[in-house]
């Protein structure tokens, strides 16, 4: 279960549904995911109050070391195409899954911290990198790198 701002939001991984209720616990609706299809699972975003869905695009099968290049290169326009995103504006009534461009926090997987800020939790090595050493914790404002944590 998620708590939002207006609803609360129960996820059923398995039907790959998500029951909406206002917070008084009346009921609102039953959004139903399984179009997306595999690997979309839904992540609530409290800075837009979106329910983002974000993964590969099924028609590309993708490397770790073509992860890591699309990761340096996230500029380049071509890039986009491997992925895919959708959200639900939990502002608009109607509820509607919407297709979405993904930006460089999505693939970074970087989230919302605060006033512009994100957030990386993650360690990732390759002789791709310019630098053998990497950081647990990352943050970064306007996609830019600001300060790491935990080497």
């Amino acid at each position: 279960m998620e708590v939002t701002d207006n609803h609360f939001m129960v996820i059923d991984y398995s039907t790959k549904t998500i029951l909406l209720y206002a917070r008084n616990g009346r009921f609102m609706k039953k959004i139903n995911y399984k179009k997306l299809g595999e690997g979309f699972y839904p992540a609530y975003r409290q800075a837009g109050n979106q329910v983002v869905f974000f993964g590969n695009n099924k028609n590309y099968t993708l490397t770790p070391k073509d992860l890591i290049k699309i990761r340096m290169d996230w500029g380049n326009p071509r890039n986009k195409k491997y992925f895919k995103k959708y959200r639900i504006d939990l502002n608009d009534t109607t509820f509607m899954i919407q297709k979405d461009d993904p930006d460089e926090n999505d693939i970074l997987q970087a989230y919302p911290l605060y006033d512009g800020y994100y957030w990386q939790g993650q360690i990732s090595t390759s002789p791709l990198y310019k630098e053998g050493l990497d950081y647990e914790f990352k943050i970064y404002k306007n996609w830019e790198l600001i300060k790491n944590f935990f080497p």
